[in-house]
């Protein structure tokens, strides 16, 4: 688990846009999973993204005009296949929001929503999630519980994660901690045993 720290502007968030495919890098290379993503074409990058790639934002990336369990459907959806109603079942309830599913999602509080986004991470099984700042709008509670879960998917699930944030005490939570200032990496301290 990785988190990418720097003041705002310093190029946080076009650090993560750039290493998950999200924008495209004007000069060197990315390679996730062996494969360099710079040198894909724009279907390849997208289906290679949808297979390997989960995201979860501050602004949550929910489509608001969905159910909750639309939401969770869309990944599987673009794929061509079904929702698997037994596991998705089983993480609203994990995320207490069993009784939800049929609930549009503007319906949620601003937790509830962020743990709709993280549950379709978890049901996609990605080998990669990019994070970018998904405490910054939540409630320390809240924020606490989205942490728990995505230190929970590095350690226990043996996923790469990758957070971007203001929050040193997300910071801390991490293996290892890249510092960005002006678009320029200052360090990268990779003491606790860094995995990405």
């Amino acid at each position: 688990m990785t988190a990418i720290v720097g003041p705002s502007g310093s190029g946080k968030s076009t650090l993560l846009y750039c290493l998950s495919g999200l924008e495209k890098s004007v000069s060197g290379l990315v390679s996730l999973l062996g494969k360099e993503i710079t040198q894909m074409g724009v279907s390849e990058l997208t289906r290679f993204r949808r297979r390997h790639l989960g995201f979860v934002f501050q602004s949550y990336n929910l489509i608001t005009s969905m159910t909750v369990e639309e939401n969770l459907a869309l990944p599987f959806t673009l794929r061509g296949k079904r929702l698997p109603r037994q596991k998705s079942d089983e993480l609203l309830r994990y995320f207490g929001l069993e009784g939800q599913k049929k609930k549009s999602v503007t319906l949620l509080s601003g937790g509830e929503q962020q743990r709709v986004a993280l549950a379709r991470v978890l049901l996609s099984d990605v080998d990669i999630i990019f994070a970018d700042e998904p405490t910054g709008a939540l409630d320390q509670e809240s924020g606490a519980k989205v942490m728990q879960v995505l230190k929970s998917l590095a350690v226990d699930s043996g996923k790469t994660v990758v957070v971007v944030t203001h929050s040193d005490e997300v910071a801390g939570q991490c293996d290892r901690i890249v510092e960005v200032r002006d678009g320029h990496v200052l360090n990268a301290d990779a003491e606790g045993g860094a995995r990405a």
